[in-house]
């Protein structure tokens, strides 16, 4: 690139400027497509408490209308507050009908209060645009608490738009 191009030569220079020009043409379009198609880290964690009931939800953040989320992993710490309860699932999905998408869950302990539990799950999977998270638990006697954790990447991508576009998310 550092060689010049004899004056006389006129065109070779411009097949030079062509060359030069389309190179940097190309530089900027790869930009301005790496820009659309960016994807930013997503990583929420949430701590909910349920006295009563059979089924606990924890929601998260939502997605921003323009992204998808691709869900990479979900873990959480379940604790049941009584050692005869029966504690069946921990479900991952989203408002707009993603999923659900079940963990795996596994005895930890039987502490003297009750009993903990682990649950995972390993994407990916993805949510729709706009969707607000959510993490529920379910079980029978005693309370229940637990802390989730939702990691992935939220991605570019247009919504979408006219008929059909409720089916489509």
């Amino acid at each position: 690139m550092g060689e010049t191009v004899p004056e006389g030569d006129l065109p070779m220079r411009i097949a030079f400027r062509v060359i030069a020009f389309g190179l940097a043409a190309g530089a900027l379009s790869g930009t301005a497509q790496a820009q659309t198609l960016s994807s930013k880290f997503y990583q929420e964690n949430v701590f909910r408490q349920c006295s009563s009931g059979i089924a606990c939800t924890a929601t998260y953040p939502a997605i921003p209308a323009d992204r998808i989320l691709k869900v990479n992993s979900v873990s959480c710490r379940v604790f049941v507050t009584s050692r005869t309860a029966i504690f069946s699932q921990v479900e991952f999905g989203s408002d707009k009908g993603d999923g659900p998408f079940f963990l795996d869950v596994m005895t930890i302990s039987y502490p003297e209060d009750g009993r903990l539990f682990a649950a995972s799950f390993k994407g990916p999977v993805y949510l729709s645009h706009g969707a607000t998270p959510r993490v529920s638990a379910f079980w029978a006697g005693g309370s229940v608490s637990f802390n989730c954790n939702v990691a992935g990447l939220t991605e570019k991508s247009a919504p979408p738009s006219g008929a059909g576009a409720a089916e489509g998310d």
